[in-house]
């Protein structure tokens, strides 16, 4: 929690505090009437107020951690409809705990249960208040990476333009020798190129775009290694007619993880990729073999950590990113609601 929140509730404790006690003051001094008062008869009050506002506040910050956090922070909780029967066993036990204070005498039934509902309230939105400030600090990192991203991608264009012009040259070159499997390769590498140069710098682009980055990047990766039957590269894409966006980029990383470590030429080594878009999610799975003579990858590169940052801000709440690395298999799938 940032500082101004904990000065906000500081505050905010503080004034309820003060007005609890200048009420018990001021009944304290109607009983007493004329007679004399000492400090002392109120230092029980006083006491008493912090107590229970130190323990309000411990519930409040225990049902937003403990049960709020536990059914809201996982995506797609398959228990999340059980928490409005939390909130209302709370609801139950404050009321019960009133009431017991006054020995479940029917004359304060009614006291009872408008400090319980008063309390309940306060605690729900104590939870909702701090999560809104978690929810708006996780946007405005967003909007601090967005800049820093667009400031990194406006640093890698140097002289773009000579970059393709370069490749241009190597184009026409292999096809005045024939060499057309060249050519081609060179066609790929200047549409990854443009795509992440110019295209990547949208916000979103079209799922269709991304899966033509992801086919082209594939065929370059395939293009450089040799046939073997100990190498096994499997891709299937099903897309779906409904249109969807995503943003650029957001696959390619599991994909590069995949070839970097799951690649051998000595040893049997294979790579899956499906990715299949239903009418309402995205299931994008990477498989890939991890050779001995590799070190196993433990998913927090800086590729696949950057990916899990920009799920966490682009898709709360809306995304399940599993990974797993297994003596011999390295395993990610990424589901995602579009």
């Amino acid at each position: 929690m940032k500082g101004k929140a904990w000065t906000w509730l500081g505050l905010f404790l503080l004034l309820i505090a003060l007005a609890s006690m200048g009420y018990t003051f001021v009944l304290a001094f109607r009983q007493l009437g004329e007679a004399p008062i000492h400090f002392s008869s109120f230092l029980p009050y006083i006491l008493g107020n912090l107590l229970q506002l130190a323990l309000l506040w411990a519930l409040a910050f225990a049902q937003y951690h403990l049960v709020f956090r536990f059914f809201y922070r996982t995506p797609f909780h398959p228990l999340r409809g059980l928490y409005p029967g939390c909130v209302g066993v709370l609801g139950l036990l404050l009321l019960l705990y009133f009431q017991w204070r006054t020995d479940f005498d029917p004359e304060y039934g009614d006291e009872n249960v408008l400090l319980s509902l008063l309390l309940l309230a306060f605690i729900l939105a104590y939870a909702f208040f701090f999560d809104y400030l978690r929810t708006r600090r996780a946007q405005l990192q967003l909007r601090k990476e967005k800049s820093e991203a667009e400031l990194q991608v406006l640093q890698a264009q140097i002289k773009p333009h000579f970059l393709f012009n370069t490749l241009n040259t190597i184009f026409n070159s292999a096809l005045q020798n024939g060499d057309e499997g060249t050519a081609e390769l060179v066609t790929k590498l200047s549409n990854l190129l443009r795509f992440s140069i110019v295209d990547a710098r949208q916000e979103f682009i079209s799922l269709d775009q991304e899966i033509s980055f992801l086919k082209a990047y594939l065929d370059l990766q395939t293009a450089r290694l040799p046939i073997s039957e100990k190498l096994q590269v499997e891709c299937i894409f099903e897309s779906s007619d409904r249109p969807a966006k995503i943003p650029p980029l957001l696959l390619i990383p599991f994909v590069e993880n995949a070839f970097q470590y799951g690649i051998s030429l000595e040893q049997n080594s294979f790579v899956d990729i499906v990715l299949k878009v239903q009418p309402a999610e995205l299931i994008f799975t990477v498989k890939n073999s991890i050779p001995s003579r590799k070190t196993t990858p433990d998913g927090h590169g800086t590729g696949i950590a950057n990916v899990q940052q920009r799920l966490d801000l682009l898709y709360p709440q809306r995304h399940t990113l599993n990974i797993v690395g297994e003596a011999t298999v390295f395993r990610v799938q990424l589901r995602i609601q579009l």
